[in-house]
């Protein structure tokens, strides 16, 4: 069995420029990706982009333990 999740969370160490989107399984974490907000009005649409990324990630992973 396999415990697969993910974290969008805003860069604290940069002024809050982008998204950080991490994905874990079983409790490690599996990968790190950076989603810079490309427009400071609409921060929301980057955020939307790192939890659409991060649901494909964890299926992915999901889907590659179900076939083992």
């Amino acid at each position: 069995m396999c415990i697969a999740y993910y974290s969008v969370d805003l860069d604290k160490f940069f002024n809050s420029k982008s998204y950080l989107l991490r994905i874990y399984k079983n409790h490690n974490l599996v990968r790190t990706i950076n989603f810079p907000i490309s427009n400071p009005h609409f921060p929301q649409r980057t955020y939307r982009m790192a939890d659409k990324c991060g649901r494909q990630e964890v299926a992915k992973i999901i889907d590659a333990e179900m076939l083992k």
